[in-house]
């Protein structure tokens, strides 16, 4: 249900409290806490600011979600950690390793100014994804990401 399909209204109704409550039962245990969104999220991440949450992924662009990410980072409080927005759906399966190359370059380069960043896709590897595709993201993720 983390997701803004249903709206703000629904969400700060029906879910906030309840996940904030699972998060703070986590923080007691002292686990950091990874909020998983990885679809719509415009109309609701706002709302993650004032959750106790450590990072929130999966910053997920359309057309499988409706995040902006340089919205995003207008929005997000600075020390959250986000991560994610390259497409796992199409993009890893149907890219060459040098468009994931370039795109893991652009994103870095997006990120590099706020920081508090980790390089995912927007969600799990699917099977079938080209392993060099996979390769080529790790290599330029190893290459280009630290900052």
């Amino acid at each position: 249900m983390a997701t803004s399909a249903l709206g703000s209204d629904f969400y700060r109704k029906y879910l906030l409290d309840c996940e904030s409550g699972l998060f703070a039962g986590i923080r007691e245990t002292g686990a950091f806490i990874t909020l998983h969104n990885c679809g719509d999220a415009a109309a609701i991440m706002s709302l993650y600011n004032d959750m106790d949450i450590d990072c929130w992924g999966y910053l997920t662009p359309p057309p499988f979600g409706d995040v902006d990410l340089h919205e995003a980072f207008a929005v997000m409080r600075p020390d959250l950690v986000l991560k994610g927005n390259i497409d796992q759906v199409r993009f890893m399966m149907e890219a060459t390793p040098d468009q994931v190359r370039e795109r893991v370059r652009e994103l870095l380069e997006a990120v590099k100014a706020r920081g508090n960043f980790i390089l995912s896709t927007t969600d799990f590897f699917f099977d079938g994804t080209p392993y060099d595709n996979i390769d080529a993201f790790a290599e330029a993720g190893a290459t280009q990401g630290r900052y």
